[in-house]
C-alpha cells in the first residue's frame, strides 16, 4: 500500500468523521432534522472516499465499512426526503389564510409525521449496527495509526495520477447522463444526472486538498446541479404520490391537494428552467474539457515520474541510446496515429515510461528480457504510481517483443476489458518503433503516417539505410495489423 496515499486518505476522512460521530447520539433521538441532515451527508463522504482512495483501505474492512454507511446513508436518505417535505407543506400552509387549504395541508402533514416516526426505528438500528460490527472503531483506529506526512510529501505523482483517474471516471459517467439535459420530461433521466452530478461533486471534494483553490468552481457547479435537479425530482416523486395523500371522499382535502400538486409543477418548472440555463452556460463554457485539462497530469508531474523511470533504469543499467530512439518513435507513433487509438495523454505518459524501461531486463541476457523487464517494473518501489498502472507500462515493456497479449497470460487477464485494450494499442507501437531500430544504429530521424481504409503507410526519415531495421519494423506491426486491422507498408527514405 503506497504510504503517501494512506496517510492522504487519513487525512481526508477525519473530518467527514468527526462529523458523523458528533450528531449519531442526536440523529438516534429524531428531535432536530438537521442531525439526521449531517448524519446523511457524512455518510457520504466517507463512502465517497472509500471509493475514490480505495488503494489506501485494508480490503477485508472496505467492504464491511461500505455496508454499513451505505445502510446509514439509505435510512437517513429515507428519512430526509420526507423531513424535506413536512417542511415544504408547512411553509405551504402558513402561506395561506384560506382554511380548507390550511385543513388539507395539514392532514398531509400528519400522515407524513406518522410515516416519518415509523423510518426512526430504522435510522437508530443502522447506526447502532455501526458499533456492534466495530465499524466506526475500525475507521478511528485506521486514522489514529496511518503514517504522519505534510502536505507537500503527499502530493506524490501517484496521488495525482489516481485523482486523475478517478475524477475522470465520474466526469465521464456524468457526460454519459447528460444527453437528457435539455428534455425536460425525462424525468428518470435527469434523475440520474443529478447522481452523476452529486458523485462527481464528492470525488471532487476528495482530491480539493491535492489540487487547492483549482477545484473548487468545479464543485461548486456540480452542486448547483445537484440542487435544481434534486429540487425537479423531489416535485416529480411528489406529484405521482399526491394521490395517496387524502381520501377521496374526503372532499375538503381535495382544493388542497390540488393546490399543493399546482404548485409543485410550477416550482418544477422554474427549477428546470435554472437548471437548463446553467447547464448551456456550462456547455458554452466547454466545463467537461476544462475540468478535465484541469485535472490532467501537470508537466512538472510528468516530468517527475520520467525521472523516476530513468533513474531506474540506470540503476540497473542499459542501452540509453537506443532506449531514446525507441521512447522518441513510439510517441511518434502515438501523435501520428491518435485518429486510430484515441487514447489520451495519460496513456501517452504510460507509453513513455514502458518505453524507457523496455530493456532493463538484459542486464541478465537477451533471453526473456522482455519478461524479466516486466517483473522489475512490477517489484520496483521507485515508480510512484498506481498499481494498475504500473501493470499496464510492465505489460507494454513484456509485449514490445516475442508473444502478442493473450487472455491465458496472468497479468494481462487480471485487467479489465479497456485495459487490455489500451495494453495492446500501445504496446503494438513500441513493437515497430523497436523493430526500426532493430540494429540499434539510431537510423530513424521522424516517421509521418498515411491512414486509409485498409493501409498505414509509415514514412521513415533516416540517416540511411537498413534492410534489418525496415523488415523488422514490419515483422513487429503484427500485433498493430491486429489489433487496428490495417495493413503495414514502410516507406523507407534518407531524407
Amino acid at each position: 500500500m503506497n504510504t503517501e496515499i494512506r496517510t492522504y486518505a487519513a487525512r481526508i476522512i477525519s473530518r467527514p468523521f468527526k462529523r458523523f460521530l458528533e450528531h449519531v447520539r442526536d440523529a438516534k433521538t429524531g428531535k432536530d432534522i438537521e442531525d439526521l441532515h449531517r448524519i446523511r451527508v457524512a455518510s457520504r463522504r466517507l463512502r465517497s472516499a472509500l471509493w475514490a482512495l480505495k488503494e489506501a483501505f485494508p480490503e477485508k474492512s472496505l467492504k464491511k465499512w461500505k455496508k454499513g454507511l451505505q445502510n446509514v446513508s439509505r435510512t437517513s436518505g429515507d428519512a430526509r426526503d420526507i423531513d424535506v417535505k413536512i417542511d415544504f407543506l408547512k411553509k405551504l400552509k402558513n402561506s395561506q389564510s384560506s382554511a380548507p387549504y390550511r385543513y388539507g395541508l395539514n392532514q398531509m402533514i400528519i400522515l407524513l409525521q406518522v410515516k416519518r416516526n415509523g423510518f426512526q426505528t430504522e435510522i437508530t438500528s443502522s447506526l447502532d449496527d455501526l458499533l456492534k460490527k466495530n465499524i466506526l472503531k475500525e475507521i478511528k483506529n485506521f486514522i489514529k495509526k496511518s503514517p504522519t506526512c505534510t502536505l507537500s510529501e503527499i502530493k506524490t505523482p501517484a496521488l495525482y495520477s489516481l485523482a486523475e483517474k478517478r475524477i475522470s471516471r465520474r466526469l465521464a459517467e456524468l457526460k454519459k447522463q447528460s444527453v437528457c439535459a435539455a428534455q425536460p420530461d425525462r424525468s428518470t433521466e435527469l434523475h440520474l444526472l443529478r447522481i452523476a452530478a452529486k458523485k462527481l461533486r464528492y470525488t471532487l471534494e476528495c482530491f480539493e486538498t491535492l489540487y487547492g483553490q483549482k477545484l473548487k468552481r468545479f464543485t461548486d457547479e456540480c452542486h448547483s446541479i445537484q440542487n435544481m435537479l434534486g429540487a425537479m425530482h423531489d416535485f416529480d416523486v411528489w406529484i405521482q404520490s399526491a394521490p395517496h395523500f387524502f381520501n377521496p371522499e374526503e372532499k375538503r382535502i381535495l382544493a388542497a391537494v390540488d393546490f399543493f400538486l399546482k404548485k409543485c409543477r410550477t416550482l418544477r418548472n422554474q427549477n428546470y428552467n435554472d437548471f437548463l440555463s446553467l447547464w448551456k452556460r456550462l456547455e458554452k463554457e466547454d466545463f467537461f474539457h476544462v475540468l478535465s485539462q484541469a485535472i490532467a497530469v501537470s508537466a512538472r508531474i510528468r516530468k517527475k515520474i520520467v525521472q523516476q523511470a530513468v533513474g531506474l533504469a540506470r540503476s540497473i543499467h542499459f542501452e540509453e541510446e537506443h532506449t531514446r530512439v525507441v521512447t522518441k518513435l513510439s510517441l511518434r507513433l502515438f501523435d501520428e496515429l491518435e485518429c486510430l487509438h484515441h487514447l489520451g495523454e495519460k496513456d501517452n505518459l504510460l507509453l513513455e515510461i514502458a518505453c524507457l524501461l523496455h530493456d532493463i531486463g538484459r542486464t541478465d541476457g537477451g533471453e526473456n528480457h522482455n519478461k524479466i523487464a516486466r517483473d522489475r517494473i512490477l517489484d520496483s518501489s521507485q515508480l510512484q504510481l498506481p498499481e494498475k498502472d504500473k501493470v499496464i507500462i510492465a505489460l507494454i515493456a513484456r509485449y514490445h517483443r516475442d508473444a502478442l497479449p493473450k487472455n491465458s497470460h496472468r497479468w494481462y487477464s487480471a485487467l479489465g476489458k479497456e485495459d487490455r485494450i489500451t495494453v495492446k494499442k500501445l504496446s503494438s507501437l513500441i513493437r515497430i518503433a523497436d523493430g526500426l531500430d532493430r540494429t540499434h544504429q539510431s537510423l530513424v530521424t521522424n516517421i509521418q503516417c498515411d491512414v486509409s481504409k485498409q493501409h498505414v503507410v509509415l514514412r521513415i526519415s533516416a540517416k540511411g539505410f537498413s534492410a534489418i531495421d525496415k523488415t523488422f519494423g514490419k515483422v513487429k506491426a503484427d500485433l498493430f495489423e491486429k489489433t487496428f486491422q490495417k495493413d503495414v507498408i514502410i516507406d523507407w527514405a534518407e531524407r
